[in-house]
């Protein structure tokens, strides 16, 4: 029958269903100390290291940071090759919203060691942060970690207004 007795308002009506995907965050402090802040990449960057510092393949990972520059939330958002990680804005956005952080500081590595920003780099740190403003969350840092050290984009001038 359909379940048409059972929904008699569905009965010859069009019917739009939404389906949510499960997200997989990790909220609180994971191997920092509780009331610690990521106000600057000097605060980020041994965290990072920590998360994705030795992985062999590229990982684009996002951090959810508070009103009061306090971590609340992370993930990964994509797991690349050796040599690049396609990201979708869309990820890094859904993710935002998902853990109701009005800022997000986003990070990957760089398995060659050379923490050099890459062109591919600039373009999709830019597109973030446009993508962000749009709706109303706010880009902290793009920071790139790697054997031979890590770029800030916040700290090199590559993010746009890079004022923290």
């Amino acid at each position: 029958d359909g379940g048409q007795d059972r929904f008699p308002l569905l009965q010859g009506r069009a019917v739009t269903g939404f389906f949510a995907r499960e997200a997989v965050i990790t909220y609180g402090p994971r191997r920092r100390p509780r009331g610690s802040t990521m106000a600057s990449s000097a605060d980020v960057v041994p965290f990072v290291r920590e998360l994705i510092g030795d992985r062999t393949v590229e990982h684009f990972v996002a951090i959810a940071i508070d009103a009061r520059s306090r971590p609340t939330a992370w993930t990964t958002i994509a797991i690349g090759s050796l040599v690049a990680c396609p990201v979708a804005p869309i990820d890094v956005l859904r993710f935002g919203i998902l853990a109701c952080a009005p800022s997000l500081i986003v990070c990957h590595n760089h398995p060659s060691g050379d923490p050099t920003p890459s062109a591919q780099d600039i373009d999709l740190t830019t597109r973030l942060f446009d993508a962000m403003r749009l709706v109303g969350l706010r880009l902290l840092d793009s920071i790139i970690v790697a054997e031979d050290g890590h770029v800030s984009f916040c700290d090199a001038g590559l993010l746009p207004g890079s004022r923290r």
